[in-house]
């Protein structure tokens, strides 16, 4: 695999780049767009550039490989500008090595799966998602693009995701249930109906708190 660039040195990069080099993975160097952590080393990794570096961004392609561990709305201009500026730039999956996932599972790119994340038969995760430590996504289930699941969510069958959402530490997600585009899950949360777009819940049982 080629090498990596890390677009962001914060706590996500940082296990990013710790999941990379497990696997014996090179990565070339991070960017961030905080100046003072410029030249910065990070387990043996140089903090190189800003995010809209284009000396960096024109390496990637053929030369290396691309990771954005950036929050929303970072995130999603990042990936914008590179797919804008570039082709074929290769997303690979950040997947920590206790992590099991599903022989029938269908992953897309540039997902970060960490620790003891549990992935069950045909479910479906898009991309540039991340799914905390501990996490179980049941059978059929589907993750859209560019959410964030937090550490011991469970996420029960045949449920459905829609893009960036955000799910909180230790949520449960009943089954068959739909998010819609842009919900936030707050943290120890028990959703048991579908929830409209760009919605805001709380609480066991999950009501809305904020449209």
């Amino acid at each position: 695999m080629s090498p990596i660039i890390i677009f962001g040195t914060s706590d996500l990069g940082k296990l990013a780049l710790s999941l990379f080099s497990s696997q014996g993975i090179v990565v070339y160097c991070l960017l961030d767009d905080d100046l003072s952590s410029q030249n910065e080393l990070i387990d043996e990794v140089s903090v190189m550039g800003q995010l809209e570096d284009e000396a960096f961004i024109k390496m990637l392609g053929k030369q290396c490989g691309a990771f954005i561990a950036l929050e929303n709305p970072r995130k999603k201009e990042i990936i914008e500008l590179l797919n804008g500026k570039k082709q074929n730039i290769p997303f690979p999956n950040a997947i920590h090595q206790t992590s099991t996932l599903a022989s029938s599972t269908s992953l897309g790119k540039g997902n970060l799966i960490a620790m003891g994340t549990y992935i069950e038969e045909r479910a479906k995760i898009g991309n540039y998602n991340f799914i905390h430590s501990t996490t179980n996504i049941g059978q059929a289930a589907v993750v859209e693009n560019n959410t964030t699941i937090g550490m011991g969510v469970l996420i029960g069958a045949h449920s459905y995701i829609s893009e960036e959402c955000w799910v909180g530490t230790g949520a449960v997600i009943s089954s068959g249930l739909r998010l819609g585009k842009n919900v936030k899950v707050l943290p120890g949360s028990v959703v048991m109906t579908d929830v409209p777009d760009h919605s805001v819940v709380q609480g066991n049982p999950a009501k809305i708190v904020k449209l």
